[in-house]
């Protein structure tokens, strides 16, 4: 346990260390320990979010040094909550075999016109995903084609008996969707929601197909999601077209509500988004859980959440 710092209610390190390295450190490990992640060494550099290498090194060999962090085959993990890097190694050989069919089903997602945007997100994303796990994924479509997207997604999905509880080994869950016209993550955040800020800073892109200015929506050298509100300006359509595509739309979503079942129609605000912009299907959302565990171990490794962490504050370099 780290001795906490009265002044800023921060862990303080040795001299020379700074304690809000440590204490970045500590709460990137205690938000992967929750499921059950042993970050390598770079990895845990790059998502505790610490500016520099020398001080991230002598922050973690100073945590290894009293006993709070433990390295095992070059895997991280909590003292207090040890991991079997076995665990990570397992969920590696199942993610391999995810993506090769993740990869081809972006395949035909790209040839519907109206796709901008795929990636693969959650624990397929971070390589630990468990063999019996789905293949989620985050879509971006073109505004005002977001309702009939999906439901012909859903149906070739159905065909193929693709979808979740249909039997398949690698069942594909396309459970979150966003138009390129302005849509926002910040309007389905919630108080302190780190698995949001996670998870905008690990999205594998698997194809980016979008017109010109669709290129904002992903900061090439790092993957995270930017720009969640510029709107990309479409070339005019014929208004024979429009009309027909309103319509279209207007069906799709009328029909995909009568579909969706009780739990997703009823379900909170925060986990389920039905909108012209967005479109977010997850019944129950386990973000507030999350949350709360992550808090709780946190203040039991003594990195508590009481105060504006790195993780919290992040912004992406414009540079």
């Amino acid at each position: 346990m780290l001795a906490r710092d009265p002044a800023f209610g921060w862990p303080s390190g040795s001299a020379g260390v700074p304690s809000r390295p440590i204490v970045s450190i500590l709460q990137t490990l205690a938000f992967f320990s929750i499921f059950d992640f042993a970050p390598t060494r770079l990895e845990l550099k790059n998502f505790s979010l610490v500016a520099g290498w020398e001080e991230f090194c002598a922050a973690l060999e100073k945590l290894s040094a009293d006993g709070v962090i433990l390295e095992r085959d070059g895997l991280f993990s909590l003292a207090a909550r040890p991991l079997d890097p076995n665990i990570r190694r397992d969920r590696y050989r199942a993610a391999v075999r995810k993506f090769s069919r993740a990869d081809r089903a972006a395949v035909w997602l790209k040839k519907i016109p109206w796709v901008r945007f795929v990636a693969v997100t959650n624990s397929l994303a971070w390589w630990n995903t468990k063999p019996e796990s789905d293949i989620d994924f985050f879509i971006v479509v073109r505004h005002g084609r977001l309702w009939t997207t999906r439901l012909l997604v859903a149906i070739l999905l159905r065909i193929f008996r693709l979808r979740p509880g249909e039997g398949s080994l690698d069942p594909i869950c396309c459970s979150f969707w966003m138009s390129d016209a302005g849509a926002d993550l910040k309007e389905i955040e919630i108080v302190g929601d780190v698995y949001l800020s996670f998870w905008k800073r690990r999205l594998i892109v698997i194809n980016n197909v979008g017109a010109a200015g669709c290129e904002s929506w992903v900061c090439a050298t790092s993957d995270r999601l930017i720009g969640c509100g510029t709107r990309v300006e479409h070339s005019a359509a014929p208004t024979f077209t429009k009309l027909i595509f309103k319509r279209t739309e207007k069906i799709s979503r009328r029909l995909s509500m009568k579909l969706f079942p009780k739990n997703i129609r009823s379900a909170s605000a925060s986990g389920v988004v039905l909108t012209d912009y967005m479109i977010k299907l997850h019944a129950p959302d386990r973000r507030v859980e999350i949350r709360d565990r992550w808090r709780a171990l946190c203040a039991e490794i003594g990195a508590p959440v009481e105060f504006t962490s790195p993780l919290e504050s992040y912004e992406p370099d414009p540079s």
